[in-house]
This record gives structure tokens, C-alpha cells and sequence, in this order.
């Protein structure tokens, strides 16, 4: 059996970013791993793409097209073999060293469910545009999360037992998914944590949901705050709460403008290593 299952959700199929992603998967100095691509799109093509690597480490799961990300998550994690679980998109790429040095933070923190990493943030075309730290420590992660989400989805591990007791991914058909079962597994005892390296080349396009559905996902933002943390929320927080929902007064563009304003840096390229 593998020791870790990594999840590569794909929606919406660009072969060359595909490749990139797989390529990053199979070059990892983690090798003991099964990839599962939780496929709701076009499977000859995904097929196509994944019949080049001639790796049998990789599966399709082939899922209905109407499935949402959630509903994808939660087939694969049902299919999973291991107790470690990794997040991968479908247009990311991941540092080579990534999944070991996850792997090896959770054998030595039995006690941590979940760990991410910083990104770097990349365009269409790989080049860095950004970082994007995250709190490091569960204490400083969970009063992050008065603020926003603070453990990103593409770059988390987590132990599969725990995300199941939790009760799996349940905002179905929305964005903000991860947030809210960040939020809920908080709530509910389990400890995080965040490697201050950036783990993964995060890519933001024009074509991906990233850019494009930033008002969805403040939406749901907003909504899972209500739920979670509006109670818990400092007086920081609670003015940014409240900023938030006068964005949704704004065009699209200023949403897209304050969420780069407030969760990008400047790139240090010297820090980008070669995947």
C-alpha cells in the first residue's frame, strides 16, 4: 500500500497545465504515493494526458459532470487507501520537495490534522506575481480565520480519519468549500498548522475559478464567517467583516483588486526553487 493518496480534482480539463501538474506529482522525492484524478470533465483527453506518463502510480476516477469539487474530494477521499491525504489542482505546480516534508511534519505531529504551505503565486505563464503567506502555528491559524481562509486547499495534507469524523466536504456547489471545513474541524477540536515554504506555484488565469468567481467566493466568505466566527471576531475583524460586504456593492474588478491587495506580497524570485 502507498503512503500517501494525493486528490487532483479536474473540472475543467487545459491539457498543458494538467501535464505540468501531474509532472510536478510524479517528480516528487515523495515517491510511495497513489494520484488520483477525480476526473468530471473530458476523460478521453485526461486519459490522453495521463497515458504519457506511463506511471502506475496514477488512476482516473472517472466522476459524473455534474459533480461539484466537494462532491469529487469526498469520492476520492472514500477511495483512499492510506491515512494521509494531499490536495493537488489540476493547474498548480507542486515543489519537489513538498509532499515529503509534509509526510515527515505529520509523523512527527501526531496530534495535527491538517498542514499547508505558503505559495507562490504564478500567471498563465509560470511567472511568480506574488507570495502568499499563512499562519503558521494552530493557535495564530485559527484567530486568522476570523480574517479569511489561513490554510490553502492545493497545498494541504491531512490525515483522511479526521477530515471523515468531521464530516467530509459539505458546501457543495459553492466556492469557499475548504474554508468551511477548515472552519467546522476547528470548531470541533482538530489542530492545523502551515510550513512557512511556498509548496506550491499557484497559478491564477483568466479561464480559472480563482479569478474569475472572486464575488462567489466572497459570498460564501461572508456566509461561512456568520456561521463560524462572527461571535469569536475582534474589532479588526469585524471592520474588515464588514468592508467585505460593501464590496459586494462594487463591480467585480474592485473584489478582484482588494483580494490581491490584501493576500499578496511582491515575489522574492530568489526563493522559487526549481520543481
Amino acid at each position: 500500500m502507498a503512503e500517501l493518496t494525493v486528490l487532483v480534482p479536474v473540472k475543467q480539463i487545459d491539457a498543458s497545465m494538467l501535464r505540468e501538474a501531474i509532472r510536478s506529482l510524479v517528480k516528487q522525492t515523495l515517491c510511495d504515493l497513489r494520484i488520483l484524478i477525480l476526473c468530471a470533465s473530458d476523460a478521453d483527453a485526461t486519459s490522453r494526458v495521463v497515458d504519457e506518463f506511463q506511471d502506475e502510480r496514477i488512476e482516473i476516477v472517472r466522476c459524473d459532470e455534474s459533480d461539484t469539487i466537494s462532491e469529487q474530494l469526498n469520492r476520492g477521499i472514500e477511495l483512499a487507501d492510506t491515512d494521509l491525504i494531499a490536495r493537488a489542482d489540476a493547474d498548480d505546480i507542486n515543489e519537489r520537495w513538498r509532499l515529503e516534508r509534509q509526510v515527515r511534519f505529520m509523523k512527527s505531529d501526531l496530534d495535527t490534522a491538517v498542514v499547508g504551505t505558503a505559495l507562490t503565486i504564478i500567471n498563465n505563464e509560470g511567472v511568480p506575481i506574488g507570495i502568499r503567506d499563512y499562519s503558521e502555528s494552530h493557535v495564530e491559524i485559527a484567530k486568522a480565520m476570523c480574517f479569511g481562509n489561513s490554510v490553502a486547499h492545493p497545498s494541504v495534507m491531512f490525515r483522511r480519519d479526521a477530515v471523515i469524523q468531521a464530516g467530509g466536504y459539505r458546501y457543495s456547489g459553492r466556492p469557499a468549500q475548504d474554508y468551511e471545513l477548515w472552519s467546522r474541524m476547528i470548531q470541533q477540536g482538530y489542530r492545523f498548522a502551515n510550513l512557512a515554504d511556498a509548496g506550491v506555484r499557484y497559478r491564477l488565469h483568466s479561464s480559472s475559478t480563482k479569478s474569475s468567481r472572486q464575488k462567489q467566493t466572497l459570498r460564501s466568505t461572508l456566509d461561512i464567517k456568520r456561521t463560524y466566527w462572527v461571535s469569536s471576531m475582534t474589532l479588526s475583524a469585524r471592520i474588515r467583516y464588514w468592508l467585505e460586504h460593501l464590496l459586494l456593492l462594487l463591480p467585480a474588478v474592485f473584489v478582484d483588486r482588494a483580494f490581491i491587495a490584501w493576500q499578496f506580497r511582491s515575489p522574492d524570485l530568489s526563493a522559487v526553487k526549481d520543481s
